[in-house]
């Protein structure tokens, strides 16, 4: 693992997709001017709490967001993790959409995706009060573990945090960053955000990008601080309940440190094969 700036870009998004657009476009130029070699955005930071899932799809698709996202990559020269966007494959009977992370290298190359496995279907106690993301989304159906100039790095969705199985499939397969774009409720957030990153970062050695949605999007209350957590539980930095733009150096030694001084990635004893899901790895070059 190299040394590597990372910036997360915390986001209040909305319904107007070219506000949002406008507003990551803005923050990942910041980002670059100010040294960052990877940038994470939300998710659902193109479009959030607004109209239907399928219809955000389709003018995602026709606006050409995909290809604006591989230029900006390309014209800063920074790696990519583009929160959610809502898609839909061709050809897929199924009508739901999947909540797709793509990621893109320093030359706009698109090198891999995650699509969400764990949808919200919760009931909290705010505003909103039922979320039911499988009304709208299917569950991805793989891993994905990303060869970077900095390490292996793996993207995890939101809601994914609360399964530490998934963590843990990802650790074993070698991932030493896990970039966890989020909207995580206000109230949630509060209660829960910052002990479950510091747990999985914990529990695998890793570093945990974690950056949120913040304020208020309608009816809906996001928690914002966003976060990045090194392998040993620390916070390196936090930001707070505004749209804020987080700089962080990853630092290789401390990766070194912590799985030198508990190394306990090898003394686990699932047997190969144990997690139901298949691991994805990208080509080095981006192919």
């Amino acid at each position: 693992m190299q040394r590597c700036r990372i910036a997360l870009a915390q986001m209040n998004s909305v319904a107007d997709l070219k506000e949002n657009l406008d507003n990551a476009e803005r923050l990942i130029i910041e980002a670059g001017h100010q040294g960052a070699d990877l940038i994470v955005l939300p998710e659902c930071f193109a479009s959030f709490g607004g109209g239907s899932v399928a219809e955000v799809a389709k003018t995602i698709e026709q606006a050409g967001v995909i290809a604006r996202l591989s230029s900006l990559s390309a014209r800063h020269g920074v790696w990519l993790v583009a929160g959610t966007l809502p898609m839909v494959e061709d050809g897929n009977p199924d009508i739901r959409a999947f909540s797709r992370c793509l990621v893109f290298d320093s030359q706009g190359r698109e090198v891999s995706y995650y699509d969400k496995v764990h949808l919200f279907d919760v009931d909290v106690a705010d505003t909103t009060g039922r979320y039911r993301e499988s009304s709208d989304y299917q569950p991805g159906q793989h891993l994905s573990l990303i060869d970077t100039p900095w390490g292996k790095l793996a993207p995890l969705v939101c809601y994914d945090l609360r399964f530490p199985e998934l963590f843990k499939a990802l650790a074993l397969n070698g991932a030493e960053i896990i970039c966890l774009p989020s909207a995580f409720t206000a109230v949630t957030g509060q209660a829960h955000w910052e002990p479950l990153i510091r747990a999985r970062a914990i529990e695998n050695a890793l570093y945990v990008l974690a950056v949120n949605q913040c304020g208020q999007t309608g009816s809906r209350k996001t928690w914002g601080h966003s976060m990045v957590v090194d392998p040993w539980g620390e916070i390196c930095a936090c930001a707070g309940d505004d749209v804020e733009l987080v700089l962080v150096d990853l630092r290789p030694d401390t990766l070194v440190k912590a799985r030198e001084s508990i190394p306990s990635l090898n003394h686990h004893k699932l047997a190969t094969g144990w997690y139901p899901l298949p691991v994805r790895t990208n080509d080095p070059n981006g192919s």
